[in-house]
C-alpha cells in the first residue's frame, strides 16, 4: 500500500516520494501503459528489450 497517512489519520492516496526530483513509474503502471503483463515486462527487461 502506497498511502501516506498524515497526522489525525488523514490518508493521502498513492504517495510516492521523488527520486532525484523525478517521479518514476511502477512496473504495474508501465505494464498497463504497454498493455502487457508484469511478467512479460520483466522478460522484456531480462532480454534487453526495455531498460
Amino acid at each position: 500500500m502506497n498511502e501516506l497517512i498524515m497526522p489525525h489519520n488523514e490518508v493521502i492516496g498513492n504517495y510516492r516520494p521523488l527520486l532525484d526530483g523525478e517521479r518514476y513509474l511502477t512496473d504495474k503502471e508501465v505494464a498497463q501503459i504497454l498493455k502487457v503483463s508484469r511478467r512479460t515486462l520483466q522478460e522484456y527487461r531480462n532480454d534487453g528489450v526495455l531498460p
